[in-house]
């Protein structure tokens, strides 16, 4: 059996990993997430200030794109609810 020999673009990856399409699919995932932990915050408990969960916009990187569902802007009670209830795993759907 003869070996065959590939050779990657990696280039060509990296701009598909940059293109608009996934910019704006990652964009919704992180933005979903975010919206997600905000609906379990609310329902696990009777502080709504606790729902403080936001997200960033897509931003390039070495070899792509990343985007963050978070916290907030270093609110500590959104935090140390996160910490005590894991609400971003869960928003993620792994983390019942």
């Amino acid at each position: 059996m003869a070996r065959s020999r590939v050779k990657l673009n990696y280039p060509g990856f990296t701009a598909l990993r940059r293109s608009q399409e996934l910019t704006d699919a990652i964009n919704a995932e992180a933005k979903g997430i975010a919206e997600r932990a905000n609906s379990i915050a609310a329902g696990e408990c009777e502080h709504p200030e606790h729902a403080g969960f936001t997200w960033r916009p897509a931003r390039d990187t070495d070899i792509g794109q990343v985007a963050l569902a978070t916290t907030g802007d270093g609110d500590i009670e959104v935090i140390a609810h996160n910490a005590k209830h894991n609400t971003l795993a869960k928003a993620l759907g792994d983390g019942r």
